[in-house]
């Protein structure tokens, strides 16, 4: 009888230990694109995607140019299965700097970001697919 009592307490037990770890899975972010290169006038399509509940709350994209001056700060709202996308278009129609642009996605419930980075050229003359896609670094914003 003890025997039985005890194996029911060790079953519930590890099966309220595995329903807290799945309740508190590491929430996470991530952004990409498939053009990691463009051209002063081209448009970037940055998609990505989170795993938070709190659907209300945006996710924030920093777009900075190549010097670290900071050009937009949208808040991007995610569906119901955690994706967004933003379409970025160049202020005023042409990208004023050449050089490498970067992209960081951050969400308030999550400490890790994730970062995006795309160049400009002043032409871009072919693009291949799998050589152009850029995909998120994940990157963790609480001091080590």
């Amino acid at each position: 009888m003890n025997q039985t009592r005890l194996f029911l307490i060790l079953i519930l037990t590890t099966a309220s230990i595995a329903i807290i770890d799945t309740a508190h899975a590491e929430n996470k972010i991530g952004i990409f694109t498939l053009n990691s290169q463009i051209s002063t006038t081209d448009n970037i399509l940055v998609t990505g995607f989170i795993n938070v509940e709190s659907s209300y709350k945006p996710v924030i994209l920093e777009v900075y140019d190549p010097n670290g001056d900071l050009l937009y700060r949208p808040d991007v709202y995610f569906n119901d299965n955690g994706q967004f996308s933003w379409l970025f278009h160049p202020p005023l129609g042409k990208f004023d700097l050449i050089g490498t642009y970067t992209i960081i996605a951050s969400h308030e419930d999550i400490s890790e970001t994730a970062e995006l980075k795309f160049t400009v050229n002043e032409r871009i003359v072919e693009r291949s697919l799998a050589s152009s896609i850029a995909y998120s670094n994940p990157t963790n914003s609480e001091p080590t």
